[in-house]
């Protein structure tokens, strides 16, 4: 017969052994919730980086294209290094092949050209690209002075929403976008004063409201008032220089509306409100945004910086990296000529320039650095070409949010990745 010992089997655990049970479960929980920790700091910290990285090359590429396209004038290339054959070597002539304006288009939407000037002129080089460097509210030169800046000014600089962040460069640019409408053939009656007729190919259709345009090929491009007779056929009004020249090949000349196809771009930073996703506070932020002939449209939330550097074309063939400020300032730049065209309203560097260089300081948009005073040694450090005082950072010093109070836009750093960005472009439309 079995016998059951009551008080043997009710014993259970002392308490030194709960108390080491507990001690064990603490501490393994405790492991548990550290690891948990470090892996969401990482992700967070990877998806904030992720999203920097992508926000930049995003915005660079948009911005490098437009560059590339920047005075584009069909297959003409605004040109102020010309080489011509001469008896025993090619000679380099300093001269523009730049658009020639047959009316006053300046009133016009895309205002183009000089305000009241009607006659023959070339039209200046800082009618395609002009840079403005910006130093807290000042901007040199004025965003102003390129013209459809002027019809549509930039919004006034601030530290409330829809106000164009401080201390950020403006990049105004233009060309002619797409290949334009192909022509048959352009009708010329020599030396009668009567208007050009370019009959345009089979099946290129003009807009009905079409009332200007730039005939272009490889070597000419003219803008002029046109009036449509039917069948694709269009009347440039005005004689061109007595009909005598330019004359267009018909293979490589191209139709442009300039109301559609006349491109106005410029780049800047504007404040915007934005909510965390994280459940903090609405904050400002501070993103890129690219206008095109008056509408404007975000390219990139989180860039905090936008700087650019001109690289100008000196008289004895070296180049000079320059500010947008000191563009039009050097004395030394190669002059090119400006032929029969009215005194040109620009300095000499802006028809020399070669290239652009794109600086971007570019955040992650949302917190991702662990703690409020960002002490973490990874996460809270960057490096940008210009300190945050504004000087050149020539010995790539490290800068660390938590020491900033403010930042060159007036805004807190807050708990956000940063990381610096440069890219250089040709300007391919002014080809030497």
């Amino acid at each position: 017969m079995k016998h059951f010992d009551a008080g043997r089997s009710a014993r259970g655990f002392s308490l030194i052994e709960l108390m080491v049970a507990l001690l064990l479960s603490l501490m393994l929980g405790g492991a548990v919730i550290a690891m948990m920790l470090t892996q969401t700091s990482v992700s967070r910290t990877q998806s904030g980086m992720r999203r920097v990285t992508e926000n930049a090359r995003f915005a660079m590429e948009t911005i490098a294209a437009d560059i590339r396209n920047a005075a584009h004038q069909s297959c003409m290339n605004y040109s102020s290094g010309i080489g011509e054959f001469a008896p025993n070597a090619v000679v380099r002539v300093d001269r523009v092949q730049s658009m020639q304006m047959r009316f006053d288009a300046s009133a016009m939407p895309y205002s183009l050209g000089e305000p009241g000037n009607s006659s023959a002129y070339f039209v200046d080089p800082a009618e395609f690209v002009l840079g403005s460097e910006c130093n807290g509210a000042t901007c040199r030169p004025l965003p102003t002075k390129f013209r459809p800046v002027a019809n549509q000014p930039l919004p006034t600089i601030g530290t409330v929403a829809e106000r164009r962040a401080a201390g950020a460069d403006v990049l105004s640019l233009r060309y002619l976008a797409g290949r334009g409408m192909p022509i048959a053939n352009v009708q010329y009656t020599r030396q009668d004063s009567q208007p050009v007729e370019v009959q345009l190919a089979p099946g290129a259709q003009p807009r009905a409201s079409l009332k200007a345009a730039v005939i272009a090929d490889c070597g000419t491009a003219i803008a002029a008032q046109v009036s449509q007779h039917g069948s694709g056929l269009l009347q440039f009004a005005g004689n061109f220089e007595n009909d005598t020249a330019p004359m267009f090949d018909a293979r490589q000349t191209r139709v442009y509306d300039m109301e559609t196809d006349l491109v106005s771009v410029s780049y800047y930073l504007k404040l915007r409100n934005h909510l965390p996703a994280n459940g903090q506070p609405q904050r400002l932020l501070s993103t890129l945004v690219r206008r095109e002939n008056g509408n404007d449209v975000e390219i990139a939330p989180g860039v905090e910086r936008l700087d650019f550097l001109f690289h100008v074309e000196r008289s004895d063939g070296t180049t000079a990296v320059l500010p947008a400020s000191e563009v039009g300032q050097d004395p030394s730049c190669r002059s090119a000529e400006l032929p029969t065209t009215s005194a040109a309203s620009s300095a000499c560097g802006w028809r020399s320039l070669k290239g652009v260089e794109v600086f971007l300081l570019v955040n992650s948009v949302d917190d991702a650095v662990p703690t409020d005073t960002g002490k973490d040694a990874t996460n809270d450090t960057f490096r940008y070409a210009w300190l945050n005082d504004g000087t050149p950072n020539t010995d790539d010093v490290f800068e660390t949010s938590s020491s900033i109070s403010r930042l060159p836009n007036g805004l807190p750093p807050g708990r956000l990745l940063r990381k610096g960005f440069r890219t250089f472009v040709a300007l391919r439309g002014y080809n030497h």
